[in-house]
């Protein structure tokens, strides 16, 4: 892990195996709790290897070399206990039922929209040009983000998000996704040469870039595509405009984002990915002190009656900061400045990831044909705590 941060680089998180975070290889502490080991603790116990001795101390080969073999050594237990994510929804029959994943996704599959224009992403396009051979022009692409979230903090890392993204798109753990689509503004391109407007590409499967037509706003594309119609209903009693569930107590958030396995040293178990029923969708409607808004710049609820917070449990890892981010509100005590809303995760059909509070706003507050939202907005920071 700290030699990836070093090389400014963040691996899949469903990819990810941790033998500092792996059940089976961590020693029992006080009640329940779970402690981590010393790799060179654990590689000598498990492998009957000496590391980490030598005059020059680490040597992140050795480390990397031990690792893998303990991977190997405990990989059908481990790939078994996690429902096989790594094996694709199309496994061949042929394989047997011994192996199919042991999570299967509930919901439809998800089409996720990237708002570039309101998030810190930037596209990069490599070109490899033909060889002396005659060989065909290669292109691969690139998804950069100059940061990256560790637990509370945002810190300066440059992240390729494509392997990620692509990822999301093959696992066999929930959420289901059969399409991401990256979006940026064709009002930048005006006055452009038509060629130079980039179009509809898809840049791997399922995976698409795509700029609007030139000045039109990605905001309008997305209401008019995502959204059940794009007028705001009438307000009706005992529910805010334009939503669609009931409005709750905090209390009642935390209850229903509760639901998850305590182990005791703060890791997820990527099989309660997309298991809850409902999510919550917060707004803020009162201004409040100085250290309140601090807290609501925090969650990008930055004006009253703009914008609006999804406490969802998509993935075990943003469902444990949603539960997070509910217990700061409660403990704040805004009852009077925020309202929550329960609403049904049968409905959602799109996640939107934004930063731009007014779009937030339309898609979540003003989408509610029939009173079933099929929208589910996430920020910036709520994707990387994600994946």
């Amino acid at each position: 892990k700290n030699d990836f941060e070093v090389l400014h680089l963040r691996h899949p998180f469903g990819l990810t195996r941790d033998t500092a975070t792996y059940r089976q290889f961590m020693r029992a502490g006080r009640g329940k709790r779970m402690l981590q080991r010393k790799l060179s603790h654990l590689v000598e116990e498990e492998l009957g290897m000496d590391i980490q001795s030598g005059r020059g101390g680490h040597s992140s080969v050795e480390d990397a070399e031990a690792t893998l073999k303990l991977y190997w050594k405990a990989r059908s237990g481990w790939e078994r206990g996690l429902g096989y994510p790594l094996r694709s929804f199309r496994s061949s029959p042929a394989l047997g039922d011994d192996i199919a994943p042991l999570v299967q996704d509930q919901w439809p599959p998800l089409t996720m929209y990237l708002d570039g224009c309101n998030l810190p992403l930037g596209v990069r396009c490599n070109k490899q040009g033909r060889s002396k051979q005659g060989g065909e022009t290669t292109i691969s692409w690139q998804l950069i983000s100059k940061t990256s979230t560790r637990g509370t903090t945002e810190v300066y890392q440059q992240v390729d998000w494509i392997p990620i993204l692509r990822s999301a798109l093959a696992s066999a753990s929930p959420p289901a996704f059969d399409k991401i689509v990256v979006m940026f503004d064709g009002a930048k391109y005006k006055g452009s040469k038509e060629q130079k407007v980039p179009k509809l590409t898809e840049i791997y499967p399922n995976m698409y870039l795509e700029s609007t037509d030139v000045g039109v706003m990605v905001d309008d594309v997305l209401v008019e595509r995502c959204c059940c119609n794009g007028s705001r209903r009438d307000s009706g009693q005992g529910s805010s405009s334009g939503s669609s569930g009931p409005l709750v107590q905090v209390d009642d958030v935390i209850d229903a984002l509760s639901n998850m396995s305590d182990f005791g040293y703060g890791a997820v178990d990527p099989r309660e990915n997309d298991t809850l029923d409902c999510y919550a969708v917060v707004r803020r409607k009162g201004g409040g002190t100085k250290t309140n808004k601090k807290l609501f710049e925090k969650f990008n609820l930055r004006r009253p009656e703009e914008g609006a917070l999804c406490l969802t449990g998509m993935t075990a890892r943003l469902q444990k900061n949603s539960l997070q981010t509910a217990k700061d509100l409660q403990r704040a005590r805004v009852y009077d400045l925020v309202e929550y809303e329960l609403r049904s995760r049968a409905n959602v059909r799109n996640i939107i990831v934004t930063d731009d509070i007014l779009l937030a706003d339309r898609l979540v507050n003003d989408c509610s044909g029939g009173g079933n939202n099929p929208n589910l907005v996430l920020s910036w920071r709520q994707l990387q705590q994600m994946f």
